[in-house]
């Protein structure tokens, strides 16, 4: 790029000489970031239904709620069945949000999320082994593939290795969530530069780098 530049822009200054790890863009509609010379991650917040984000960040941090009130301890005491109810109520919820999880984050992935490419059909067809998990294994599985697919995503092991395989029953990928291999043309892209807080925000078409002064 510094070269086209040059060739192309007398008077131009190159003020940064590479486009920086994380710089985010739009490209094909997608919010990405670049993180390498041929990859790029989600910029783009997941979001999923209050219940299920509520459930699932519950889960994340404590696992399944505990009951710490008995029946016995609640026959002849109101207030007590009143904790009691609210602490099974509670643990239903969790519990219910950790067994629809799958087939929402699925559905999510591959209708609204297109820039996963192949990960939300793949996390689809996963569904039946999904719900064969223990409800403890299905909170690492969720730990993992959200790691894996929110905005800044991180490498995750999927299934391991054969020494030390973690969910080969699902069929996904050590690579799900990441997209790389990918060749971005600049003059097809749209940089996007945005203030620490968010309120600033200018974008520059990369259109504009294939055009003379």
């Amino acid at each position: 790029m510094n070269e086209y530049i040059r060739n192309n822009y007398k008077q131009a200054k190159v003020l940064i000489s590479k486009i920086p790890i994380n710089q985010k863009i739009e490209h094909e509609g997608n919010e990405q970031f670049i993180v390498g010379s041929s990859e790029v991650t989600n910029a783009k917040q997941l979001k999923l239904p209050y219940n299920i984000e509520y459930a699932v960040a519950v889960a994340l941090k404590q696992g399944i709620p505990r009951i710490t009130i008995t029946e016995e301890q609640a026959t002849s005491d109101d207030e007590l069945q009143n904790k009691r109810n609210k602490q099974i109520e509670r643990r239903d919820k969790v519990i219910d949000g950790v067994e629809k999880f799958w087939g929402i984050y699925a559905e999510k992935l591959a209708n609204q999320y297109q820039q996963f490419g192949n990960a939300g059909p793949n996390a689809q067809s996963a569904l039946a082994e999904y719900s064969e998990l223990s409800l403890d294994d299905r909170i690492k599985v969720i730990g993992l593939v959200l790691r894996a697919t929110h905005a800044g995503s991180d490498r995750v092991d999927m299934k391991g290795s054969e020494n030390k395989p973690v969910f080969p029953e699902l069929g996904l990928p050590n690579s799900f969530g990441r997209m790389a291999g990918k060749s971005l043309d600049p003059t097809k892209l749209t940089f996007v530069y945005e203030s620490i807080t968010g309120l600033h925000r200018r974008k520059l078409d990369g259109k504009s780098l294939g055009r003379d002064l």
